[in-house]
């Protein structure tokens, strides 16, 4: 990531299961992160499993 691309206010766009979340860039979006975009009540139930598929372009 270039240093002109980081910093507060700094956003990307993730899709998850089709819907577009903006969100604030940083190095590293885990994926607890990315999940509970998708389901909300994911850190109350951990033990839920799901698939995450990144691009390789990003």
């Amino acid at each position: 990531m270039s240093d002109e691309n980081k910093g507060p206010g700094k956003t990307i766009t993730i899709i998850v299961n089709g819907t577009p979340y903006n969100v604030p860039k940083k190095e590293v979006l885990t994926y607890v992160e990315v999940v509970t975009y998708f389901d909300p009540t994911y850190p109350q139930h951990p033990d839920t499993v799901y698939s995450v598929t990144v691009p390789l372009h990003i």
